[in-house]
């Protein structure tokens, strides 16, 4: 029965952030949410209680997978190999979770700073200056970091793309394969080893 409701409710984050993303927040109801599911909008208020708490819960699980990745790579030693196993964590994630979400965030950045952050996160490096810190070494120069912004955003462009912004025809662990070179040819050597 957990299972059930589990992906219920995963059923229903999907298929609100589908909507949410083709058709825009505002304009996307809880009616449809459920008409898309073949369920009741009672069945949706059993799961969440609005559809900012939808909204909500889609950001709050992307950030949680994304703090698992950073926690996993800042407890890591700085090698070479953490910079392409961290560059391969972050493109699974991005080809699984995050390939709807970015065109979606990107159109409603405003709607996504209105919600509520716990007030430790706001306070914490945001998760962009993490990653940051994982690629870009102390001392280094202006190419290096340019460099290492470069090979993120191979991976943030790279998932988006397969999110329908594309016309690509290709399996979505080819476009990832593609993606994950091409970021790793971008980075900057590493003076760590």
């Amino acid at each position: 029965m957990e299972k059930q409701q589990k992906d219920m409710k995963k059923r229903i984050q999907e298929t609100a952030l589908k909507l949410f993303a083709k058709q825009g927040y505002e304009k996307t109801s809880l009616r449809e949410i459920a008409e898309r599911l073949d369920i009741t909008k009672a069945a949706i208020y059993y799961h969440f209680q609005s559809k900012e708490d939808i909204l909500r819960s889609i950001a709050g699980d992307i950030f949680g997978a994304m703090e698992e990745l950073l926690a996993w790579a800042e407890s890591e030693p700085a090698t070479e190999e953490r910079r392409r196993e961290f560059l391969q964590r972050f493109a699974d994630l991005s080809f699984a979770r995050l390939r709807q979400f970015i065109p979606f965030a990107i159109a409603n950045l405003n709607l996504l700073q209105s919600l509520q952050l716990p007030k430790d996160r706001a306070k914490a490096p945001s998760p962009i200056d993490r990653i940051r810190a994982l690629f870009v070494e102390p001392g280094s120069g202006v190419e290096d970091e340019i460099r290492s912004n470069l090979a993120l955003m191979v991976v943030f462009l790279g998932a988006s793309r397969l999110g329908g912004l594309s016309n690509v025809e290709a399996p979505p662990e080819q476009i990832e394969r593609i993606v994950v070179s091409a970021a790793i040819g971008l980075l900057p050597p590493s003076r760590r080893g």
